[in-house]
């Protein structure tokens, strides 16, 4: 009897003290993990738009909307000139949770749209991203056409929502009135 518990007294101290050190690592990575993601979408967005650097907190103006849409960002380059917008909207499928940016230029064309974040399936995620997402390039907003033979329409569909819903908005709020 006394050594199942000097047992379960040792995985006691061997669990508070695993869980302290889960907990000190969390506390001291907390903040470079919070900027390595800040500047991984700051990448994209660089990326979206052909910036020549990763823009600047003062180079993206962030208005929250509300829906699947979660933020339209107006971009600047590093002169100041504009560069256009970008909606970024989340959407929970059957196989999780799926962020996608959306770049559309003030002439109302897509510029690139990007799957940011996803926990679905990630071999459909690659598929989506390598096969259905290029063809959004180019598009005009007022005529966007959308693939009906994906393999992950799970996956796709959220990709389909989350365009459809950054067009529509540009349409109704944007409309190329920066021209």
């Amino acid at each position: 009897m006394l050594d199942k518990l000097k047992t379960a007294l040792v995985l006691v101290v061997i669990g508070a003290v695993s869980g302290a050190l889960i907990f000190g690592t969390n506390l001291l990575t907390e903040d470079r993990i919070e900027e390595n993601i800040r500047n991984q979408e700051f990448g994209y967005y660089a990326e979206m738009f052909d910036l020549d650097a990763i823009p600047a907190e003062e180079d993206v103006v962030e208005t929250p909307l509300d829906g699947p849409l979660e933020v339209e960002l107006e971009l600047f380059d590093g002169d100041g000139n504009f560069a256009g917008y970008i909606y970024r909207g989340s959407d929970k499928n059957s196989y999780g949770d799926v962020t996608v940016l959306v770049g559309i230029t003030t002439n109302g064309t897509i510029q690139q749209v990007v799957i940011s974040d996803s926990s679905n399936t990630p071999i459909f995620v690659k598929k989506i991203e390598g096969d259905y997402v290029t063809p959004f390039i180019g598009q005009d907003v007022s005529n966007v056409t959308y693939d009906e033979r994906t393999g992950a329409s799970f996956t796709y569909g959220s990709v389909e929502k989350i365009v459809d819903a950054a067009v529509t908005y540009f349409e109704t709020n944007r409309g190329g009135a920066n021209d």
